[in-house]
């Protein structure tokens, strides 16, 4: 039970039983207010009466609109239907089209120089400078806008909506990929049992038959334990003619601005500056650990030189990229006596969130409180019904509060750890929506998710976390 203190939260969670009609049309309508907005500043302000208030704010506020609602891209990732995934997708689509039509907008763009120009920047907080030297930068040197009309500025307008095509697709097909490889019983052998957990097998076949299939996202349990090792690093293929066609793209935009390349226009404005303060970084890293690299190295091949010869196949001294894992874990047991599936006994997943959460409130003065029951999760819930503030269970959700004498509420927190059908694999914390204040000082409170691929429990076999689960745990 939730304390008295932290029982009603000054904001609903967000709501997910969105259909997936609704999750598009609420996008183009936000969109289409933005569009409203915009050509209306442009009618009312002439670039003469241009001001940080009246150009820029307007937009920012506008802006902070489209973040209170959910963003599409949770429901393109996490929402457990494929009718909503695709709604999000096409939500997606929609926003970084929009966000590209603006962009490129010249009578804004006009403004926005315009506010630079009145040389104000010392009257506004640091904020507040910072919003317009990014706008601006963004409007005129990096979106094509210093192009003048011609049919280069259409080749580079052309060029940034491909290159915004092309990293969906590209996320898409990672997300939801899914693949996998045939393993023999045989093949398996020394990949613990509890670790099959939500491997797919081939009707009518058990564990000690022929026919287990394990989707690539969960090969990490067979390239540490068992000596069928295979090189993950193959999958999704198809994004290979994307990702050297978006290199392409990228080269031949910046050179249309006048960057070098690709890496001079990322870096500009960046604490790194230029490409040479990166290359001059990286070298110097390399030189101080290349040594000891090289020695760590070298004691992984004399693993794998004592394994091979002892299994009778002949070693030609090169160490490759999916062994890595496995002759690592062979040292660490032999060398340090270290008991990989041993150490998983004391990492039970909600022992380990609960201490971590405890942890991260002692450094940052907040206290999660996990809302468990319907009837605390319903007082949370705009409609009164706990389930329209989920979308799958086992999700957790907690609200956050500062640990001071006020207690004041900070925001919303979920954890979606486990893996199913659709749902994106790659360990990250997804925005669902956006922290800001509203013009009248009141606050939006923000809400995230933490998104991981753990395991699920079984019956008899909690989810026990593996070293490297941990580290993606305490860092996503």
């Amino acid at each position: 039970m939730a304390p008295q203190r932290h029982s009603r939260p000054p904001q609903p969670a967000p709501v997910f039983h969105t259909s997936a009609s609704v999750i598009l049309a609420d996008e183009e309508a936000r969109w289409e207010a933005t569009r409203a907005l915009l050509d209306k500043i442009v009618a009312e302000v002439p670039p003469e009466q241009a001001t940080f208030h009246n150009v820029l704010l307007a937009i920012e506020h506008d802006q902070n609109l489209r973040w209170s609602a959910t963003e599409p891209n949770f429901y393109k990732m996490l929402a457990p239907d494929p009718d909503r995934r695709q709604a999000g997708l096409e939500a997606q689509k929609l926003a970084h089209r929009s966000i590209l039509d603006w962009s490129m907008r010249e009578d804004v763009s006009r403004l926005v120089d315009a506010v630079f120009r009145r040389g104000d920047l010392d009257t506004l907080d640091p904020e507040s400078q910072r919003v317009l030297r990014e706008e601006r930068r963004k409007a005129i040197q990096r979106q094509g806008i210093a192009l003048p009309p011609s049919p280069e500025r259409d080749r580079y307008r052309s060029i940034a909506k491909r290159l915004s095509e092309l990293g969906i697709e590209y996320h898409k097909t990672v997300d939801e990929n899914t693949g996998g490889v045939w393993f023999t019983a045989q093949e398996l052998d020394g990949v613990p049992r509890r670790q099959s957990t939500g491997w797919r097998r081939e009707r009518g076949k058990r564990w000690k038959a022929e026919g287990v299939v394990q989707a690539s996202r969960r090969l990490y349990p067979v390239r540490i334990c068992s000596e069928s090792r295979h090189g993950e690093e193959n999958r999704c293929n198809e994004n290979i003619p994307r990702f050297q066609e978006i290199m392409k793209l990228r080269h031949e935009a910046a050179r249309m601005l006048g960057y070098p390349n690709h890496a001079a226009r990322r870096l500009e404005g960046r604490m790194a500056r230029t490409p040479k303060t990166v290359i001059e970084f990286l070298e110097d890293l390399q030189s101080r650990i290349s040594r000891q690299a090289r020695e760590e190295a070298n004691e992984l091949r004399a693993v794998e030189e004592a394994d091979l010869t002892a299994s009778g196949v002949p070693f030609d001294g090169n160490l490759y990229a999916w062994d890595l894992q496995f002759y690592h874990r062979l040292l660490v047991m032999t060398k340090y006596k270290m008991d990989y599936e041993r150490i998983q006994e004391y990492f039970p997943l909600d022992e380990t969130v609960s201490r971590m959460l405890r942890m991260f409130g002692q450094l940052l003065g907040l206290v999660f409180v996990e809302l468990r029951d319907d009837q605390e999760r319903g007082r949370a819930s705009p409609t009164g019904t706990a389930e329209d503030i989920f979308w799958r269970e086992p999700v957790m959700l907690y609200t956050v509060w500062d640990d001071d004498a006020q207690g004041e509420f900070v925001g919303y927190l979920y954890l979606d750890l486990h893996p199913r059908l659709g749902k994106a694999r790659k360990a990250r914390c997804a925005t669902i929506r956006s922290g800001f204040r509203y013009p009248d000082g009141t606050r939006c409170y923000p809400a995230t998710c933490l998104v991981a691929d753990f395991s699920p429990p079984t019956g008899t076999q909690p989810c026990l976390l593996r070293y490297r689960e941990i580290v993606t745990l305490f860092t996503s």
